[in-house]
């Protein structure tokens, strides 16, 4: 059933007081523009059947989204809070860009989800997201505590993540120095993850790393990283370096650090990521794969030993670390199995 009119409402809906809250950001009045009138859109077109909540979450919820020339680089991230994940329901959260708005995003957060793993994105959306409809207090159930609780392997997961946004940034689909941007940041905040002192703001990520003086034991990467912030925050814009490749390389480096470290013991990406993948073995992951491709038997391979997101960050890993060339609809094709595929999230 869908809600009528008079009963589309649109406002923040944290449950705390503006005195209460533990960073001191709500969505900046740009970003509650845009939004305005996408809620009720959103609503009226999926109704409410199953739907806890809608919220917005991620930079944008505590005013740290990016704007350059006047335009919103990235996406203002929508959580749709829901019961049960059925394929009904994702179906009717799939809203194509030109009905929301080419910066507005909504991913769907299943309710069992939020209960059981530690995931970033989850901890973020506890401390900072803000709930635009529906009920105030959803995301209190997510099991993080505190900054010590995030496992190691979300800082892993934010860096190889990174890694397939140069491949975007490669196929055109991003500006470079913004790939550039997110990954000097996801090497700062993977360190601080590793470190137990990981907090949802950017601007106390860098006061956390200037009183350390490095990122994973390199002074040079915390002066990118203060550049990223400041460009990521609007206080200055990106310099020529931004435009180049360097960032990914960088990536290589930090993901060699934190895999090792990871580990404990001192192993090369790629075979530090094999073992990895041996511990992450997910039959639903495998089985949905290979249900998307079941027509096509040359990614059967790829299904049936480990999860395919390995195999992706593995191509992607050779693509940034090698000279060899890609063509264009090569990369793009990777990105978008990328973003079909089920992650391993720590519970």
């Amino acid at each position: 059933m869908k809600p009528s009119e008079s009963n589309l409402t649109f406002g923040l809906m944290k449950p705390n007081s503006l005195s209460d809250i533990k960073f001191g950001k709500m969505p900046s009045q740009k970003v509650l523009a845009l939004l305005e009138p996408v809620v009720p859109l959103i609503l009226a077109q999926v109704g409410t059947r199953g739907l806890i909540a809608l919220a917005v979450v991620g930079s944008a919820a505590r005013s740290e989204e990016t704007w350059h020339e006047g335009k919103l680089v990235g996406d203002i991230d929508l959580a749709a809070v829901v019961r049960v994940p059925d394929l009904l329901t994702l179906h009717r959260f799939q809203f194509p860009r030109s009905v929301l708005g080419e910066n507005i995003s909504i991913g769907v957060f299943p309710l069992y989800s939020i209960k059981r793993y530690r995931t970033l994105e989850f901890y973020e959306a506890k401390e900072t997201g803000w709930v635009l409809w529906g009920k105030a207090d959803v995301f209190d159930c997510v099991r993080i505590k505190n900054s010590k609780n995030i496992p190691k392997w979300e800082g892993i997961r934010l860096a190889l993540n990174r890694v397939m946004e140069c491949l975007r940034a490669r196929s055109g689909l991003l500006p470079t120095w913004y790939a550039a941007v997110k990954s000097y940041l996801a090497l700062g905040e993977a360190d601080l993850v590793f470190s137990g002192e990981y907090v949802p703001s950017y601007c106390q990520r860098l006061e956390l790393l200037e009183k350390r003086g490095e990122i994973l034991g390199s002074r040079e990467l915390l002066n990118l990283f203060r550049s990223a912030t400041d460009i990521k925050l609007g206080r200055s814009i990106p310099g020529n370096f931004f435009e180049n490749e360097e960032h990914e390389n960088w990536l290589l480096f930090g993901l060699k650090r934190l895999i090792s470290n990871f580990l404990e013991e001192e192993v090369a990406i790629q075979d530090g990521l094999e073992r990895i993948s041996k511990e992450n073995v997910h039959l639903i992951h495998r089985t949905l794969f290979l249900l998307r491709h079941r027509y096509q038997p040359h990614y059967w391979p790829k299904g049936f030993w480990k999860d395919p997101i390995f195999d992706i960050w593995a191509t992607a890993l050779q693509v940034i670390g090698s000279d060899l060339q890609y063509r264009e609809n090569e990369l793009i094709h990777l990105v978008k199995e990328w973003e079909q595929v089920h992650q391993p999230l720590p519970s």
